[in-house]
């Protein structure tokens, strides 16, 4: 795998991405999907041994490079939307997620400035670490 999620290895980009959207750009509707370990056996098929997260990886750089327009995905696999009402479900669903993982994220932000300013004051058994200038008010 290679260096950042962002950047395709020389056999991602010229091997496996051409066979990917090979098998990706004939599934026109939600009931014709291609499920991750679906598209796995047929890569290794291929000779090609690659991981899910590879998969999601190319995927990401398939729509983010409009490869293949409309590449979407539901629970079940990977398809091309063709009905604007499946394309503004899957945006809208995805909007969704943002936003819970932006909560999360918050959460989990403030958590850790609780547990930062508990270590400051001696009175954290449940978290250690560095603790730089920029901790101390």
């Amino acid at each position: 795998m290679s260096k950042s999620f962002l950047e395709l290895s020389h056999e991602e980009r010229h091997d496996i991405l051409p066979v990917l959207i090979g098998i990706l750009k004939h599934r026109k509707t939600a009931s014709k999907v291609f499920s991750n370990p679906e598209i796995r056996e047929l890569l290794i098929e291929f000779g090609y041994e690659v991981s899910d997260a590879q998969i999601r990886k190319l995927v990401y750089h398939i729509r983010n490079n409009n490869l293949i327009s409309l590449l979407l995905a539901n629970t079940n696999g990977y398809y091309i939307g063709t009905r604007i009402e499946d394309v503004r479900n899957w945006i809208k669903m995805q909007q969704g997620k943002i936003n819970a993982m932006t909560e999360t994220l918050s959460s989990i932000e403030q958590q850790l400035e609780l547990k930062r300013k508990e270590l400051l004051s001696g009175n954290s058994d449940s978290i250690s670490g560095q603790i730089t200038i920029f901790d101390i008010e």
